[in-house]
């Protein structure tokens, strides 16, 4: 009686201890010393890709295309498409040249692929700083934690970037959504597929 009654108990506290790990998988709650460890494990990360959605919101344009980031540090390409796959803009920045090619294939080269960006489209995209903004790494940038230990929003030079959901890949927790937020654009993106 005993041996089945020790037996039950056991099921029911494993049962009881999976339920609640999964709860918290679910939830993505972080420790302070588990964020770290996750901003560490990303900053360690030197080759890394992401694809899904951009929506970009100001004063002439309203419209959604296709993003693809491809990091290499510290190079990146990012690709912004039409729905239909063509490339709008393919934005490649390396230590010896950053370059904008349209979808009409013209290039230009400067120093500060933001500026070339609003140059070439009077578009606001924060280029440099996508590399960071999509891994949720503040670096020297001032971050909100939320209650469950995850980045709530960073604070970059000229605008504002706000978490809105996170999922997790390999063992580690990635930002799905996020808006950037500037005075007068907004810049939603969601993830469809990490690669890191």
């Amino acid at each position: 009686m005993k041996k089945t009654l020790n037996i039950k108990s056991a099921l029911i506290l494993t049962f009881i201890t999976v339920c609640a790990l999964t709860a918290s998988a679910c939830t993505s709650t972080l420790t302070p010393l588990e964020q770290q460890q996750r901003e560490r494990c990303i900053s360690e990360k030197k080759e890394y890709s992401v694809s899904g959605k951009l929506g970009i919101f100001d004063e002439k344009i309203k419209t959604t295309t296709l993003l693809n980031i491809d990091v290499s540090k510290p190079d990146y390409t990012i690709y912004i498409s039409g729905t239909t796959g063509t490339t709008l803009l393919k934005i490649r920045k390396t230590s010896a040249i950053t370059e904008i090619t349209d979808d009409k294939g013209n290039v230009r080269s400067g120093n500060n692929a933001d500026e070339l960006v609003y140059s070439l489209t009077g578009l606001h995209i924060p280029c440099d700083s996508l590399p960071d903004i999509i891994t949720a790494v503040p670096g020297n940038n001032r971050a909100v934690y939320s209650e469950k230990g995850t980045i709530e929003s960073i604070s970059f030079s000229g605008f504002k970037v706000v978490y809105k959901s996170f999922t997790e890949v390999k063992g580690i927790l990635l930002p799905k959504k996020m808006d950037i937020q500037g005075d007068n654009f907004l810049l939603r993106i969601s993830v469809n597929k990490w690669n890191i």
